[in-house]
Formats: C-alpha cells, structure tokens, sequence
C-alpha cells in the first residue's frame, strides 16, 4: 500500500505542474513523452503510477532500447506538451528541452547536474534523517553506531539534521567525509569494525555503481545492516 500511495502521489504532483505550466483548458488532451533510463522494477513502478494517475495520452521512450536514436527526434515526433523524465540518465538527455515543461522523478539530486533551469519541475529522491533513523532504530535497535560516508559540499546540510536527529535517538554516527568516490573503499575500511549499520545517504560522491557494490559486499561480509533510500539499492 506504501508504494502505491507514493505512484499516485508523484503522479498527482507531477500532473498538477503539468496543469500549471502549460494553463491548457481542462477538457484537452494532454501529451506526455516518458523518458527512461531503462526499465528496472522502480522506475516501471513510477511510470506505471503516473500513467495510472495521469489522464493524458502518454508516449514512452526508453534510452536503452533506443540505441542510436536522438531524444531530439522522438520530442518533434510526439509533440508533447511535457517531458517526464524517470532516472539520472533521462534527465541528462532531456537538457536541451528548453521550450515545454520537463518534470523528473527517480534522480537523486538534479541540481547538482546543473539541471537548474526555468522549465525543470519534479520530485526529488530526499527522505528526512529522522524518518530513515526512524526506521533504522525500528529494524535494528540494538545498532548504537552508524556508519555513514559523504561529501560535505554535497550533504554537508543533510548531516547537520542527521546529527541532531540521531542524538535524540542515542545513536552515534561514525562519519567519514569524502572528496569522491574514490575513498569509499578505505573510508569503509576503516570505520568498518566499529559500527553495527550502515546508512547509505543519497550522495553522489559517494553511490556510483562501482561503490554500491563495494559498499554492500563489504558489509554482507562483516554482517553490518545496510539502510538504503530507495528500493532500487535495496533490490
């Protein structure tokens, strides 16, 4: 029930700018163009939802299966009135729509992309510290210390709160700042027999394909829990 309460909220959020941004009258036919990364159990969850939600005539093009083929023509083609974006690597393509709206979903942070622009709406893939140390002391009350890695620049704001709200928990967290990805693995060495968990923040200085796997085998290996964001890294 949680995840189709989170479908049809992001699909009411994103049609609701869509609304907004085009003040088209109510009885025309919206046109969205769907583009995705590739198709993967949450991505196809949020498409489905927004399809779902979305009264609106929806085209899809899906990066992976269009080898070759430019997002550009496919836009010219399907004249639509707004672009929904779904994962880091649609987002990127869509940069040069410029002159409809372009919402995202399934991106960890597009600002950091420097996908700042006028025309760029979405959902952002943020959950509060106290909500994830909600769970973690739900799941595993016995873990006093937690191990988390991150970029200041990035998630410098986020640890701030995530301190506040673990003191008030009586969890310890053992940090390690980063530069980039680079230092996942000694950072992890090193903090790796003193914690009883493992918070995985949405920072991407620290999650790229190479550093999850790192960060979840060394884990399973030491027997330390690993909270996720997201049912993508936790799949």
């Amino acid at each position: 029930m949680r995840r189709l309460g989170f479908r049809t909220l992001l699909a009411l959020l994103l049609l609701s700018a869509l609304v907004l941004a085009t003040a088209k009258a109510a009885s025309a036919e919206y046109r969205v163009l769907v583009v995705q990364s590739f198709r993967v159990g949450p991505y196809e969850a949020a498409v489905s939802g927004f399809e779902t939600a979305c009264e609106c005539r929806v085209d899809r093009f899906v990066l992976s299966e269009r080898k070759g083929e430019r997002l550009a023509d496919a836009v010219r083609r399907a004249r639509p009135d707004a672009v929904l974006t779904v994962g880091r690597e649609a987002l990127a393509a869509a940069a040069d729509i410029r002159r409809i709206p372009v919402f995202y979903a399934m991106v960890l942070d597009p600002f950091a992309e420097g996908q700042d622009r006028p025309n760029l709406f979405g959902v952002r893939m943020n959950v509060s510290s106290e909500a994830q140390l909600e769970v973690l002391s739900s799941a595993l009350p016995g873990a006093r210390r937690v191990g988390v890695l991150y970029d200041p620049d990035r998630s410098g704001d986020f640890l701030l709160d995530a301190r506040k709200a673990s003191a008030r928990r009586g969890l310890g967290l053992v940090e390690t700042p980063l530069q980039g990805p680079a230092g996942v693995p000694e950072g992890l060495r090193k903090m790796i027999g003193d914690i009883r968990a493992f918070w995985l923040l949405p920072d991407l200085s620290v999650i790229t394909g190479e550093t999850v796997r790192h960060i979840i085998l060394t884990c399973l290996t030491s027997g330390v829990p690993v909270i996720a964001f997201s049912d993508k890294y936790l799949e």
